[in-house]
């Protein structure tokens, strides 16, 4: 049991094997009605993330997103942009579909040896949830992301020049370039508008030549989702 708590810690402040390239964006919308607003922040192994998802109709919505993470061997930052369709199924169920592009920069690795990429994806995001259960103390939500991820990457390797018996600075550039997939789980607990988020979620996507920018870990994620609006006002 201590070995799983240790594990726990160790993904959630990003202690274990990272890849460059980490999910900008673990939230998952699930708005309901026009005017609904929700405001996300979540803390996990691939850094900082902060969200907003905003419905300007009874069935569109447009979320945006905001990653940060910088230790000495591993940085992160990048953005999100978003749009998409929902539907409220009955009370409680909500389909949505969203479709966006993200940018980011990432590092990772060790004094003699690191990995640095920017990259670029292009993405669509199917959710299903259960929002308002138990009184409005419980929202359950399952979604799977697919798309196309890009990434120029530079390796960068310090030698040793037997020639000179001096230390010598090496790069080795590449490209990923590769479909990925990305299913999450999502749960959240609380009362009506404010609620604690826990998620998880792992990336499946390997370049032709072997090498990846992601990680093939599981990722688990805690954080503080907050929901403006009320079913009140569907009919208005």
């Amino acid at each position: 049991m201590n070995n799983f708590f240790i594990y726990l810690l160790s993904l959630l402040l990003g202690m274990t094997e990272g890849g460059i390239y980490g999910p900008v964006n673990h939230d998952m919308p699930m708005l309901q009605q026009k005017n609904d607003i929700r405001l996300d922040f979540d803390l996990n192994c691939v850094g900082a993330t902060a969200s907003a998802a905003y419905a300007f109709s009874n069935h569109w919505g447009v979320q945006g997103s905001f990653q940060g993470m910088d230790f000495p061997i591993r940085a992160r930052y990048g953005g999100q942009l978003s749009a998409g369709w929902f539907t409220p199924l009955n009370t409680n169920n909500i389909f949505e579909v969203y479709a966006g592009a993200s940018i980011g920069h990432g590092k990772r690795g060790q004094v003699n040896d690191e990995y640095e990429a920017l990259y670029q994806s292009y993405f669509v995001q199917a959710d299903y949830g259960w929002c308002g259960l138990a009184n409005s103390h419980i929202d359950v939500a399952l979604g799977v992301k697919g798309g196309y991820l890009y990434g120029n990457v530079e390796h960068s390797v310090v030698l040793n020049n037997p020639e000179t018996d001096e230390s010598m600075f090496v790069e080795y550039p590449y490209t990923h370039s590769a479909p990925f997939i990305e299913p999450t789980v999502l749960f959240r607990f609380g009362w009506e508008h404010l609620k604690f988020n826990l998620n998880a979620s792992m990336t499946f996507s390997r370049n032709n030549k072997g090498a990846s920018i992601t990680n093939p870990e599981p990722r688990v994620g805690v954080g503080l989702n907050y929901y403006f609006n009320t079913k009140d006002h569907r009919n208005e």
